[in-house]
């Protein structure tokens, strides 16, 4: 209400319209949202922020080309944002064009390496239908190098344990799973339980 109230007084303060947008996209209002960054992009042609914002919108409502095509603005305007190469990636996987988006991925782990994209990476090779992408031995490589970043985190064992399952280390795996669900009953004050082959915790 408040930046709503800054834009209808000042049609000119930019600020405020992208305020107003990211509270709008945060309650899933994705028109309004779009219009918001859009009235920014106008004023502002070259506010990177404004057009990963609305990509954003784009994405989450499904238009992945016109997402792509924000976020290769976004990633034009700062060619450093390593961000901005890791959502390039994520519009070119949902458009089946696996490569650009592998590609992309492998981009941004260079300089400043991301974790996301060593994960995103690998989930792509254990999971694309295309068999050139077939290889989860590499896949195990990337998701090894996003644990050595950032940890053990449980979405980090979870692209683990897919990458061993793909690679045929059915073992590996298993261990894998037992450490997520172990991980689980830990935060949860759970007992601990035991993971079936597949992920699911048996009591």
């Amino acid at each position: 209400a408040d930046f709503e109230q800054v834009t209808e007084q000042k049609p000119d303060h930019l600020a405020g319209w992208f305020n107003l947008a990211e509270v709008q996209c945060a309650l899933s209002n994705y028109p309004s949202a779009v219009e918001c960054y859009s009235r920014v992009i106008e004023s502002d042609p070259a506010d990177a922020q404004a057009y990963t914002g609305r990509g954003h919108c784009w994405y989450t409502t499904g238009d992945y080309q016109a997402a792509l095509a924000d976020y290769r603005l976004a990633r034009q305007l700062a060619p450093m944002n390593q961000v901005a190469k890791l959502n390039c990636g994520d519009a070119q996987q949902k458009l089946g064009n696996w490569q650009a988006a592998y590609d992309c991925y492998l981009q941004a782990t260079k300089v400043d390496p991301l974790p996301a994209a060593y994960r995103q990476a690998a989930g792509l090779l254990t999971s694309c239908p295309d068999p050139k992408f077939d290889r989860p031995g590499e896949a195990v490589e990337l998701i090894e190098k996003a644990i050595a970043m950032e940890g053990e985190t449980l979405e980090n064992l979870a692209k683990l344990a897919e990458a061993q399952e793909a690679s045929g280390e059915s073992d590996l795996a298993s261990t894998t799973r037992q450490k997520i669900a172990d991980r689980r009953g830990k935060a949860t004050g759970e007992p601990p339980r035991v993971a079936d082959s597949i992920g699911n915790e048996i009591k």
